[in-house]
């Protein structure tokens, strides 16, 4: 017993480990997997019929025969029902109660007599609950005119028609001029007013409730109406109230289904319900990084995942990457499994992508060729592969002519309309324009030929290369042909920028190289242009030279910052404008690195200009004594302007004559100032005070 009950469990523990354990490792997705609108639902509705009965009174005229119908006024256009009667018949109809309008007076009864030339008559009636409907007697009279508009008019042939209340097509063209409504309206379309009767009409009037009887296909699910269970079907409902329900019905391994219906009055009515089974799908793939989505809603990244999907047609899409690779149709008729791999022309495609991203360009070029050889490959993935082999020779490979006729192959093999129909067609537009931004050069219209690059490089889908190349021909006629060399300069820093691996961009580096010794031979020339005006007297002018070399790009640091230091030295020493020379000394602080020379040299500027307030401060303060201590020293500070220094030692000489009275230190100071700065202004007010000690 032991052994059997060993046997027993090893046989139950091998049967799960070969099937059960991939089960109890697979992921269930949490939510039913429906198809929006797939309820199948059918409604008919039975109505009683009401006995039209009428009589002609035909006094002294002999009619052969008549032709009677019966309109809606609201459908004037066709007749409920017509029938031909014989003299001494009673006139009979049996209609459906909704084809009659419930308004008073709503009906017409037509009659048309045949033979005698008499006219055609008409009578009004009204809606009743009662099964029998009794016309007025239609009085014959003679024609007394010619009467051009007439409901009925014969055709040749006649045989009586009546609209059928099942919805039949009554029989058309049996009474020329009177067409039959195709189908017999219903519902709230029964309703309406025609543009000649603008009453409300209600079919059915006192009409609240209505007998509905209710099925499914299977049966036995569970209905609900309006939230409230109401049984399992098949059910009859014998009191539902007209107008909007919802109906839900649940059944186990059934697509739930839910649908609101419009229930119109009638002596009754029956609903069918067909439901959809819900089949099990075992999914699972040995792909890396996919992302499944179905039907546009339900997406899941697990290799193995068990669902729960509606029985009809759905749409599995793929993506990797949120990059679109595959669309399935997958029609789920039964429980079943599914194992997805990504078809092989996607797999070749992929693969050449992870080549070109590791820079192996020929290696991609030639798996995508390879995959074009393939005829089963759809063509919007084969176009993009196409596409790609001309990008990779363009801006990988550099061989524009292969990439052209590369782009020109997607043209030529496949669809107007895909998307890289479209860019390819792009890429040969911007070709193109190179070629003609080269025929200018060639004839001489340089400016042209520029325009003609830029649009070039802004161009929609421009190859990087082909965009590096043509900035590179701008840089070259910048500088060689409008001897431009700021605007080279920008367009060879741009070429790098466009395309880093470029040939181009080399090149472009190599220019600028060149450049660079250019444009430190003009910064040069323009600072040793303002040290001549300097020299000369003509300080306004050389600070204006300066300045315009300040503005010019490409000038070294070193040098920019040395302009800066002298600018602050003319405007202290040479123009006497301390306030404007202190700012000047500042961007010198602002501007230019820590540890440039005319850095430190502007820092020791600044550091004398504050000990000289400092001085002002203490002199107002009446420390005429410090005032005189701080101000020796800002004369004897290291780099002080000139005029600074003069300034100060005229303000001692000052201190010393008038507050101290000590006119030998006074006269010494005033000698000093003429000293320091003799252009300087406190040297002329030095000289002038000199003058009154003696």
């Amino acid at each position: 017993m032991i052994k059997h009950r060993s046997f027993i469990a090893f046989f139950i523990l091998i049967h799960l480990q070969f099937w059960g354990c991939s089960y109890f490792q697979t992921t269930t997705y949490p939510e039913l997997i429906l198809i929006e609108d797939n309820e199948q639902v059918s409604i008919r509705y039975e109505f009683a019929e009401k006995r039209i009965r009428g009589n002609v009174d035909t006094g002294n005229f002999t009619p052969e025969a008549y032709i009677v119908a019966i309109f809606h006024k609201g459908a004037l256009d066709a007749p409920i029902v017509q029938k031909m009667f014989f003299p001494g018949d009673t006139l009979e109809f049996m209609v459906a109660e909704n084809h009659l309008n419930a308004s008073p007076e709503g009906n017409v009864a037509v009659l048309k007599p045949i033979g005698d030339d008499l006219q055609q008559e008409e009578v009004s009636f009204s809606y009743t609950e009662k099964d029998d409907i009794i016309l007025p007697p239609f009085q014959l009279h003679k024609v007394p005119y010619v009467y051009e508009k007439q409901f009925i008019h014969l055709s040749d042939e006649f045989t009586d028609s009546v609209r059928l209340d099942s919805g039949g097509i009554g029989v058309a063209g049996l009474v020329e001029g009177l067409p039959f409504a195709k189908y017999p309206t219903r519902g709230s379309e029964r309703n309406i007013s025609s543009e000649f009767d603008s009453i409300s009409i209600n079919a059915i009037p006192n009409a609240k409730r209505v007998k509905l009887f209710i099925f499914s296909t299977p049966d036995e699910a569970e209905l609900y109406i309006d939230g409230q269970l109401r049984g399992m079907t098949p059910i009859g409902i014998l009191d539902l109230s007209i107008g909007e329900h919802e109906f839900k019905l649940l059944k186990e391994n059934f697509a739930p289904l839910v649908k609101t219906l419009d229930i119109q009055p009638s002596k009754r009515a029956k609903v069918e319900f067909r439901m959809n089974r819900l089949n099990v799908l075992h999914f699972m793939t040995e792909e890396e990084g996919l992302k499944f989505v179905l039907d546009d809603e339900h997406e899941w990244l697990d290799k193995k995942i068990k669902l729960q999907i509606e029985n009809g047609v759905h749409m599995l899409s793929v993506y990797k990457k949120n990059v679109l690779k595959d669309r399935v149709i997958l029609k789920s008729d039964w429980n079943t499994r599914m194992e997805y791999s990504l078809p092989i022309c996607q797999k070749k495609y992929d693969d050449s992508q992870v080549r070109y991203k590791t820079g192996q360009y020929v290696e991609s070029v030639a798996i995508l060729e390879e995959m074009l050889q393939m005829e089963s490959c759809n063509e919007e993935l084969s176009s993009r592969a196409q596409y790609y082999i001309g990008w990779n020779y363009a801006n990988d490979q550099f061989k524009p002519d292969v990439a052209r006729k590369a782009y020109q192959k997607v043209i030529d093999n496949y669809p107007e309309g895909f998307k890289y129909v479209e860019y390819s067609k792009l890429k040969l537009a911007s070709y193109l324009l190179s070629d003609q931004a080269e025929a200018a050069y060639k004839a001489g219209n340089f400016t042209e030929a520029i325009a003609l690059r830029e649009e070039v490089i802004q161009y929609k889908r421009c190859d990087t290369e082909l965009a590096a190349k043509n900035q590179y021909l701008t840089g070259l006629d910048y500088q060689y042909e409008l001897n431009n060399l700021y605007k080279a300069k920008a367009a060879y820093n741009n070429v790098i920028a466009i395309h880093p691996k470029s040939g181009y961009a080399t090149m472009a580096q190599q220019m600028l190289a060149g450049l660079k010794s250019e444009f430190a031979a003009i910064c040069q020339k323009k600072y040793d242009d303002s040290q001549v005006r300097y020299k000369t007297g003509q300080y306004v002018e050389s600070v204006a030279i300066l300045e315009e070399m300040l503005q010019m790009e490409s000038c070294n640091e070193e040098l920019s910052s040395r302009a800066q230091y002298y600018i602050g030295w003319n405007y202290a020493n040479d123009q006497f404008k301390p306030d404007v020379a202190r700012k000047a000394y500042q961007k010198v602080i602002d501007n230019y690195p820590e540890g440039f020379k005319y850095v430190e040299y502007s820092k020791l500027k600044l550091a004398s200009y504050l000990l000289s307030d400092q001085a002002e401060a203490a002199y107002k303060a009446g420390n005429f004594t410090e005032a005189i201590a701080l101000r020796e020293e800002v004369i004897q500070y290291k780099r002080c302007d000139t005029e600074l220094a003069a300034k100060n030692q005229y303000l001692n000489a000052l201190d010393y004559q008038y507050p101290q009275n000590d006119m030998d230190k006074a006269q010494a100071a005033y000698n000093n100032v003429i000293a320091i700065h003799p252009k300087s202004r406190y040297a002329t007010m030095a000289q002038q005070m000199l003058a009154g000690l003696q």
